[in-house]
């Protein structure tokens, strides 16, 4: 990188330290004892994170970290990853829950095209919301995956035994269908799906199942994720879709029993 490449990236940085923070809490100031901090994180010029909207409020452009009240908080996280030449930029959601007295930071990074956010708590330096890429790579790659890789006709077998008939079985289908929502299952029952087979269909036993839901909203910059998990009752030979938005910072979840249109599980915005 050229050294005056490397100087606004470094005058960036150091506008973003004399920048400051916004009260999201309405009446007077409280201490630091009773109330808790998140910061934006900028210590690497080359890979930042800030915060860009806490609850559905933007932050002023001249605050980046806020100063919030003890409970559970959605954050909108910008990222900016420099790679070379080229500079990659996403935005995900992530809730957080905060304790009095507790500062929190920020962090993101671009890889393979997926913007991944999580937040530390500086006190002992532990992940309390979001995740990182390794992290995830390394838990559910196809070694780590708690279920077989797919059955003969491609479905995800998350029940124990041999394959049963499909009008024995319920099937719980991801949503593709556009490039600006997408929702899909990455654990069910307490039992991880690997980085592959999230795509799939996944077959289960009649009865009650508790899903992990992931979805994604919009496209690049825009893109926003989250995280809901919801539980229903299957039943053999239907087919469950899975659908998932984000609509201003809050994430929805809902599961259709494609035979007859119902939500079984979860609401629409």
């Amino acid at each position: 990188m050229k050294f005056t490449q490397f100087i606004i990236l470094l005058g960036i940085s150091t506008y973003l330290v004399s920048c400051g923070t916004m009260q999201t809490y309405e009446g007077t100031q409280l201490s630091s004892e009773s109330t808790a901090l998140i910061k934006s994180n900028f210590s690497n010029p080359f890979n930042y994170s800030v915060i860009k909207e806490i609850d559905g409020v933007e932050l002023g452009a001249d605050q980046i970290n806020a100063e919030v009240l003890p409970g559970e908080h959605t954050l909108k996280i910008n990222v900016s990853t420099r790679v070379g030449l080229r500079n990659y930029m996403g935005s995900k959601i992530v809730i957080v829950i905060t304790d009095i007295g507790h500062i929190y930071k920020v962090h993101g990074e671009i890889k393979k095209g997926e913007t991944w956010v999580w937040v530390t708590d500086e006190s002992t330096g532990n992940i309390v919301a979001g995740e990182k890429y390794l992290d995830v790579v390394e838990s559910h790659d196809k070694s780590s995956s708690d279920f077989s890789l797919k059955s003969v006709d491609g479905i995800i077998k998350a029940y124990e035994g041999p394959p049963l008939p499909a009008e024995q079985v319920a099937i719980i289908e991801p949503n593709y269908g556009s490039f600006t929502d997408s929702a899909y299952v990455k654990v069910i029952d307490g039992k991880k799906l690997g980085v592959l087979q999230i795509y799939n269909k996944i077959g289960v036993i009649p009865g009650e199942h508790t899903v992990d839901i992931y979805m994604s909203t919009g496209l690049g910059i825009h893109q926003a994720r989250g995280r809901i998990t919801l539980s229903f009752g299957a039943q053999a030979g239907h087919i469950y879709k899975v659908y998932g938005k984000i609509r201003k910072g809050e994430p929805w979840a809902w599961i259709i029993d494609a035979s007859s249109d119902e939500i079984v599980a979860g609401k629409k915005p």
